[in-house]
């Protein structure tokens, strides 16, 4: 048997199962062996049209909002829901990603910025193989597909997807478009490739604005960053949160975020 078995049968018949027993509307679709990626489209149009009613508590602090926002969404089938909540409360002008895959983040992340305005910057591989230090692995969902095949085209008009390595394209897309409100980083979860975007980003982010990092437990990069810039930081469900030169008032302007503690620069 292949080491890739289980994982294959988890995302080709386990996950669309489990999707279809919380949205019944899916269970024709998985019982007719519709294609992977179509079921995955419909599910993520019923969390997408979905009223969407703010239950987080208000907090003027961004951690704790951020923090509140991502456990509200831990137990949810798309767990990265949190970015749209994030989304409506900094009302960003420019977010920044890296790492798109099948578009779960960047679709939730455009679905606030069509309410609020802005524009989503995102830099991904076509095909990518997904590495840490340790091991690599090829999604087959992604296999012949698009990076951000999910994304509605409805949303798209606030998104420019750049294909290509972050290395080269992540310092030329910075210098060109000024300073950014949100970095979010999903690609490359080696040490030294969270570290190169980590450190491109910095001097890009607005003060007040927040550097993301998805499945920060793959290595120490993100901790190693925040430390050696004393940065006021926070690890929540395996998701790094660093705002940018927080002040102790708290105000929040589009496009200009000061708000509670400690300074980095």
């Amino acid at each position: 048997m292949q080491p890739g078995f289980f994982r294959t049968l988890s995302t080709r018949l386990l996950q669309p199962c489990k999707s279809a027993v919380r949205h019944p509307s899916l269970i024709g679709p998985v019982l007719r062996g519709t294609e992977i990626g179509s079921v995955l489209k419909q599910h993520l149009a019923i969390h997408l049209q979905e009223p969407m009613t703010n239950t987080l508590e208000p907090s003027p602090d961004l951690i704790n909002f951020t923090c509140q926002a991502i456990d509200a969404h831990s137990h949810a089938c798309f767990r990265l829901g949190y970015l749209y909540d994030l989304c409506l409360r900094m009302r960003p002008e420019k977010v920044v990603e890296t790492g798109v895959h099948h578009g779960v983040s960047t679709a939730f992340i455009l679905n606030a910025l069509k309410q609020t305005g802005g524009r989503l910057y995102s830099i991904d591989l076509p095909n990518v193989k997904y590495q840490t230090d340790n091991q690599s692995r090829q999604d087959d969902v992604l296999l012949g597909a698009e990076p951000g095949f999910l994304v509605p085209q409805h949303l798209r008009v606030n998104w420019e997807l750049l294909i290509g390595d972050s290395r080269q394209l992540l310092p030329t897309l910075l210098r060109s478009i000024g300073p950014i409100d949100i970095f979010h980083h999903d690609s490359m979860h080696t040490y030294e490739h969270m570290k190169f975007e980590f450190e491109a980003v910095w001097p890009h982010l607005r003060d007040g604005g927040l550097l993301l990092s998805d499945d920060v437990d793959w290595s120490r990069a993100f901790e190693d960053f925040c430390s050696a810039r004393k940065l006021n930081y926070r690890i929540r469900k395996g998701v790094g949160i660093a705002p940018k030169n927080i002040r102790h008032s708290s105000s929040y302007s589009k496009g200009s975020l000061t708000e509670s503690r400690n300074k980095g620069s």
